[in-house]
Parts: C-alpha cells; structure tokens; sequence
C-alpha cells in the first residue's frame, strides 16, 4: 500500500512557478492549500514543521510577505 501511495505522488507534478499559483503568507496555509490542490491529506510531521516554520516567522521583517516572494526556486 505505501509503494503504490508513493508512486502515486511521484506522479503528481510540483508546481514550479512564481506568481501565487498557490497564494499564502503562513506555511500552515500553504499546506492548506496543497492538501486541497491534490486532494490528499499532509503527513503529520509535514504539519508539524509547517506549524514550527510559521512560529519561526514571527517577529521577522518578512512576517507578511507571502511565500512565493520569499522562497528561492531552484
């Protein structure tokens, strides 16, 4: 079942553009939305350290900015 699982998210393409495609200024919001964009539930340690990385945000001078302006594409 985790194989099949797994070979069905390799299928799935990641987006790879900037732009809002998926717009959110907190990382729980982005997982949010990627959950509904795919239809399939985060895993909980994902969830975790969405939550963890949005507490490290607060108080930074990039606290509202949203994150497609502040993460770097590779």
């Amino acid at each position: 079942m985790t194989e099949i699982y797994q070979n069905y998210m390799r299928s799935i393409t990641i987006p790879n553009r900037r732009g809002s495609l998926v717009p959110c200024n907190i990382w729980m919001g982005l997982g949010k939305s990627l959950k509904q964009l795919y239809g399939q539930p985060l895993h909980y340690l994902t969830k975790v350290r969405l939550k963890e990385l949005d507490q490290l945000r607060i108080g930074t001078y990039d606290e509202y900015k949203p994150l497609d302006s502040i993460m770097q594409s590779s």
